[in-house]
């Protein structure tokens, strides 16, 4: 819960300096967690020409819960790995950047399922 209240007044700030009428010369800005949200916030402030960001990880690795690791010549994901509702409108960038890289997947059909009510 801390982590979220964290990121919040993070992104509040982040918003109001971006909006500020008053021009800066420089601005630092560290970014916590190299993990989706980390690396579109470092985005978001290289669009807007803002280049002086660090970002901190804790892990050994960018991604944050989207993860896998190697295992007898098979990749297990350990995190994140699935795309809900792909036809929506606000997975759509998630999507377009999948058929991109030319990633793999399976589609799933939540329309064809089948809810027993346990007695």
């Amino acid at each position: 819960m801390f982590k979220i209240i964290l990121l919040v007044n993070f992104l509040f700030l982040v918003d109001r300096s971006l909006s500020s009428p008053i021009k800066q010369n420089k601005t630092k800005v560290l970014i916590l967690g190299a993990g989706l949200s980390g690396i579109k916030a470092a985005k978001t402030l290289l669009d807007r020409n803002i280049t002086d960001i660090l970002i901190l990880e804790g892990k050994n690795y960018t991604g944050g819960r989207i993860h896998a690791i190697e295992f007898a010549n098979y990749s297990i994901e350990t995190g994140a790995n699935w795309i809900h509702f792909v036809n929506d409108g606000e997975t759509k960038p998630i999507v377009d950047r999948r058929d991109a890289k030319k990633m793999q997947g399976l589609t799933s059909n939540y329309s064809d399922i089948l809810v027993r009510k346990r007695l």
